[in-house]
């Protein structure tokens, strides 16, 4: 059985426990999913999820910063800034890089957010090869989740018993500030952003000794994975247009170029 008739199998039991909504807080979406517990993650809708990264300022992990040679241009650009606007030397000035310097770091934040994706519950034989997607794609089939689960417990799964496929995904967030050097300090002045999406999943079924099992597995790369998809801002991926936006955006002196960059897209 497939969504619906899995909601139905279990909607009796979760519904005395306060089932909440995979993808909207007010129950509006025609898809909801009894939440199983899953430690250490708030699951949320998508719109929330969006809520918190454009509104919330996360405690950034950097890391490593890339230094770039300023272009000519750059340098001569800088000399002009700097003929009307010197900076006065003093006994312990030192610059380690022309005015008007780009370089570009890297950080990398999470939320702690799930965002539930799909629901396989049924026979284990039945849902064997059905796709769990996750962030529109097929991350693995049912009997796949069910099989890394069992591996996970080095124990076996009897096919002719009920099992229960949850799957949610993490985004973990990938930012690159683009930054000016003047005056002896790196300042920020653009900032792109991607994302990934990462599988999660919560699986129970029933082993031969006729134990049900459980087990929650995180598919992220700390652990040997590589995202499902992941999502660009539109210059996330061109080095010299982010820095190009910095220096202009520091040459005037405010957000010529409006950031950071959102609008994720493949």
């Amino acid at each position: 059985m497939r969504k619906t008739a899995a909601i139905l199998v279990t909607g009796i039991l979760a519904f005395s426990l306060s089932p909440t909504s995979a993808f909207a807080e007010d129950g509006s979406t025609s898809e909801q999913f009894p939440t199983p517990p899953i430690e250490g993650y708030q699951v949320v809708t998508e719109e929330k999820e969006t809520s918190l990264d454009t509104t919330a300022t996360p405690a950034l992990q950097y890391e490593g910063t890339t230094i770039y040679e300023p272009t000519y241009m750059e340098i001569q650009m800088a000399a002009k800034k700097n003929a009307t606007d010197p900076i006065p030397p003093g006994p312990n000035y030192y610059q380690e890089y022309p005015d008007g310097t780009t370089s570009i770091s890297k950080y990398a934040y999470s939320n702690g957010t799930l965002i539930q994706q799909d629901l396989d519950q049924g026979i284990a034989n039945s849902i064997w090869s059905n796709g769990v997607t996750v962030a529109g794609f097929t991350f693995k089939t049912g009997g796949g989740v069910l099989v890394e689960s069992a591996n996970r417990l080095v124990t076996s799964i009897d096919k002719y018993r009920e099992s229960t496929v949850y799957a949610y995904k993490s985004y973990r967030y990938i930012g690159k500030k683009a930054k000016v050097y003047n005056r002896g300090s790196w300042s920020k002045w653009y900032e792109a952003k991607s994302r990934e999406n990462f599988a999660h999943t919560y699986s129970s079924w029933v082993n031969s000794s006729g134990y049900t099992k459980t087990i929650q597995i995180d598919f992220t790369r700390d652990n040997g994975y590589y995202p499902v998809v992941t999502n660009f801002s539109p210059n996330y991926n061109n080095d010299s247009e982010l820095k190009n936006r910095a220096w202009t955006n520091w040459y005037k002196g405010y957000k010529y170029y409006s950031y950071p960059e959102y609008g994720y897209r493949l």
